[in-house]
């Protein structure tokens, strides 16, 4: 049998840092990355500090993608005064990694958000792996708490499975359940995965329940006889 690392493949995880100090618009957290990277491949091996340069280059995701936060304490997302989410987004310069804060208003304005005062938060960023470092449980070890927003209350989120149908050619049946966002979820397609990072170059993107498979971005259209399997984390 073949061995991972005869395997020319690269895979994007989470990786989760617990117990940074934010104050201000933004944060250096090239120490904290540094760190965790040591030891985040498969069996504790450590893999680059560096920027991924594409979809297909080994290293950090820096730019648009979006870097969940929570705080440390209560293990809940961090919202601003407005009652609108805070997330982060990764820059890298001369070897310096920046961890800068944002909010998303329900009109979909992206704002700038500064920190009045030090808050300890958690944050996860990507990573794009070679197969022979991808972490054995890298899909299953990523979780969040959803909070409902009727009751104001954690609501546990579960990582869920189902087979979808292809209804015509690149056409998939919407999933069941609704994910906690737009990267948590994986596409299985004859036993090839396929993930949503990368923006407008990701193989697939999400709204609500509809899925968009993109044939240029994947390389390949998905047919009626292809066998397609959905893995996500869902707080319903």
């Amino acid at each position: 049998m073949l061995k991972a690392k005869q395997i020319d493949k690269i895979l994007t995880a989470n990786i989760r840092i617990n117990g940074v100090s934010a104050n201000g618009a933004s944060t250096n957290v090239t120490t904290p990355i540094t760190s965790a990277l040591s030891t985040a491949g498969n069996g504790g091996v450590s893999v680059p500090l560096q920027v991924s340069a594409n979809v297909n280059g080994i290293g950090v995701i820096t730019g648009g993608d979006r870097c969940e936060m929570y705080n440390s304490t209560t293990k809940q997302r961090i919202s601003s005064a407005a009652g609108d989410e805070v997330y982060g987004k990764l820059t890298e310069a001369a070897g310096v990694y920046t961890l800068t804060y944002y909010t998303l208003t329900d009109a979909g304005t992206e704002t700038a958000y500064s920190f009045s005062s030090a808050t300890n938060i958690d944050f996860k960023f990507n990573y794009r792996f070679d197969f022979v470092r991808y972490p054995t449980d890298a899909i299953t070890s990523m979780s969040v708490q959803v909070i409902d927003p009727i009751t104001g209350n954690p609501v546990t989120a579960k990582w869920f499975t189902e087979k979808l149908a292809v209804t015509a050619i690149n056409t998939i049946s919407n999933l069941a359940k609704t994910p906690t966002s737009g990267t948590n979820i994986f596409l299985i397609v004859n036993e090839a995965h396929h993930n949503a990072f990368g923006g407008s170059s990701a193989d697939f993107t999400i709204s609500g329940k509809a899925i968009a498979w993109s044939s240029t971005n994947a390389g390949y259209s998905i047919d009626t006889t292809d066998d397609v399997i959905a893995f996500y984390e869902t707080a319903e």
